[in-house]
């Protein structure tokens, strides 16, 4: 039996040992009210763990509570003589990959480093497939079919004397109970208090540091900046980048100047954003972010070049941005649920909702085969395979469970190594574990289209940034000498009975707002396959997948 832990240093984990044991930790955690990193969380785990070199088993009950207990974003790996243990966090914000075979165990944060470079190895096509459609593998799956991804809130245990693999869920985005309903100001007053507590522990660990706010003027990060100001943080600078003129830079400037704090604007200009799409560094970060199972984030790896270049962010500012806000305070569930006329929905309603809504990055890619192939890998996950009707509240906790467990945990979490690349710390304070928690157990009709949320903000009006503001208009992602032509092809959309979408795909979002983001150097390669994306991420997935292949000699099926 052999264990091999490959720790790639560029991922800069602690490694901390003695005698037989070694701790591998990336991020840090709250225990009992104080705060660990580094060598001292190591040493909290020892002690937490009563972990002994001659210790040979562990029971599974005592570990899960004591790592469902850790409020952060950490990830860990921990080597005894007989057992090793690997766990991530309640939304996998570093991932951790393993593979076993021949009795052999590696473990580690870089999925590149357990590739086989002896013997070919094969790639997973149905991952690939549903990669391609989505941006992400599902499920513990990577592209190689021997490599897998530890799940969100999950604990590998391997013991060695047994040679077996063990797998088990300490936490889930469920409710805990599905009776729990938040009833008005009740409600509001218990959202404020775990909000304030959940702020005043972050800037505690911030320690003073200069806060960087990526600040769009949506919901998010306005609240974190409105938040942050409350509690007499001033140590923060915020920045938009995007396309000169768009709706979200007005918007954004105006949130910045309302409660004076300094606002960077990042233009990224097609042509020059879109060549350093073509660069060795940015190579390079894909191969650092994707972990053969995501496609990586390009908009704050180029915002973050710009700042950089300019020397306007220095090495110890603390990024914190707003995911994934919308999707904890109910804003993804799907609106028609309200209008349904029974409580009893086709199964077949939920999938496609899902489908549609999340892997349709190609839309050629959407056929009956690969719809069975997707259904078939949600129902296993949610164990809702004899299941032909389920209800209301059903699906809306089922399709929380489902987005994330997969979407937010393998592909939002994932921008976050934008930040790593650079090597700058960050927070995500609206995923914090004790505002998961209060969101989880909300009543789906309570918190629908952020209902609650939006109660919250108007309530409170945190530094006048909720209420009665006068926010510029939301205008179109379209630049001004293309406004001309939508009526065109809104006429030729109904000659043609296709879609409009179709001809704004085709034709026009090279040029849009997120137009910076497409990796063709010119318009004519966009145009070759452009009537079937959905956005620039849908040419990631390809790129990225290309570069896996290219890099390591392997050939899949387009």
């Amino acid at each position: 039996m052999k264990i091999t832990i490959i720790n790639n240093q560029q991922y800069c984990w602690t490694h901390w040992s003695e005698k037989n044991i070694n701790i591998y930790i990336k991020g840090s955690f709250w225990f009992e009210g104080e705060y660990f990193r580094e060598e001292k969380a190591c040493l909290k785990l020892l002690k937490l763990f009563k972990l002994e070199s001659s210790q040979s088993n562990i029971i599974y009950d005592k570990i899960q509570p004591c790592i469902n207990s850790l409020i952060g974003n950490f990830a860990i790996i921990i080597k005894l003589p007989n057992l090793v243990i690997a766990t991530v966090d309640k939304v996998k914000s570093y991932p951790v990959f393993y593979r076993y075979e021949n009795s052999t165990l590696k473990i580690s944060n870089c999925a590149d480093n357990l590739i086989d470079r002896t013997t070919p190895d094969s790639f997973n096509l149905d991952a690939i497939t549903i990669f391609k459609m989505s941006g992400y593998c599902i499920g513990k799956e990577t592209f190689l079919k021997n490599v897998k991804q530890l799940q969100p809130g999950s604990i590998l245990f391997f013991f060695i004397p047994e040679g077996e693999v063990i797998i088990r869920r300490y936490y889930k985005y469920f409710p805990e109970n599905n009776t729990h309903h938040v009833q008005n100001y009740g409600g509001i007053e218990e959202l404020n208090k775990i909000t304030m507590q959940v702020f005043s522990r972050m800037i505690k660990s911030i320690d003073g540091a200069p806060i960087f706010l990526p600040l769009s003027g949506g919901l998010d990060s306005r609240l974190i900046l409105a938040v942050l100001k409350k509690l007499k943080y001033d140590n923060i600078t915020t920045y938009t980048y995007g396309l000169k003129g768009a709706w979200e830079t007005k918007r954004a400037k105006l949130i910045a100047e309302k409660v004076g704090v300094k606002w960077l604007f990042v233009e990224l200009k097609q042509r020059p954003t879109r060549n350093l799409f073509h660069t060795k560094d940015r190579l390079n970060y894909f191969r650092f972010a994707g972990g053969l199972s995501s496609a990586p984030h390009l908009a704050e790896y180029y915002a973050l070049l710009s700042l950089r270049k300019e020397h306007l962010i220095p090495e110890n500012a603390v990024i914190i941005n707003g995911q994934s806000g919308d999707f904890t305070s109910g804003g993804h569930i799907p609106s028609f649920l309200n209008s349904q006329s029974t409580d009893k929905i086709d199964i077949d309603i939920f999938l496609n909702s899902i489908i549609n809504k999340h892997f349709s990055l190609w839309t050629n890619l959407i056929t009956p085969k690969n719809r069975q192939l997707v259904s078939n890998k949600i129902l296993k996950s949610l164990s809702l395979e004899e299941r032909k009707l389920i209800s209301n509240t059903e699906f809306a906790n089922f399709y929380e469970l489902h987005e994330w467990e997969e979407r937010q945990s393998k592909y939002v979490i994932n921008g976050q190594r934008a930040y790593d690349w650079f090597g700058y710390e960050w927070k995500l304070p609206l995923w914090d574990d004790e505002l998961m928690k209060f969101w989880q157990n909300v009543d789906w009709k309570e918190k629908r289209g952020q209902k609650l949320l939006l109660e919250y903000l108007d309530e409170f009006n945190f530094s006048g940034l909720f209420k009665d503001i006068n926010l510029s208009a939301q205008y179109s992602y379209f630049p001004n000498w293309a406004k001309p032509i939508k009526p065109f092809f809104h006429a030729l959309s109904g000659i043609s009975k296709r879609d409009v979408q179709y001809y704004y795909h085709k034709y026009l979002k090279y040029y849009m707002t997120y137009g910076a983001f497409y990796p063709q150097k010119n318009y004519f390669e966009y145009i070759k396959h452009s009537k079937w994306h959905r956005n620039n991420a849908s040419y990631w997935v390809h790129e990225y997948l290309d570069e896996v292949a290219k890099r390591n000699n392997f050939l899949y099926e387009e």
